[in-house]
């Protein structure tokens, strides 16, 4: 494949990485501190109405992880 292509696969996959840094802080923040206000955003990131990821970012999210049994 052209560098061209894993050049976009990986602009693509760090932009659902940054989408899902919000979360991480927050589930941190609650694991460490335990506020309600912490679990709420992880509550709100879930159920789409503070994700900022799409179904394609998911899909690419999931494709990155090697199948079992493969390389």
């Amino acid at each position: 494949m052209s560098e061209e292509y894993w050049k976009a696969r990986a602009e693509a996959a760090e932009k659902v990485i940054r989408g899902m840094y919000p979360l991480w802080i927050a589930a941190m923040s609650y694991g460490e501190h335990g506020r309600a206000a912490d679990l709420d955003r992880i509550r709100n990131y879930y159920s789409g109405r503070d994700n900022p990821m799409t179904n394609e970012d998911i899909h690419l999210m999931f494709s990155l992880i090697p199948e079992k049994g493969g390389e």
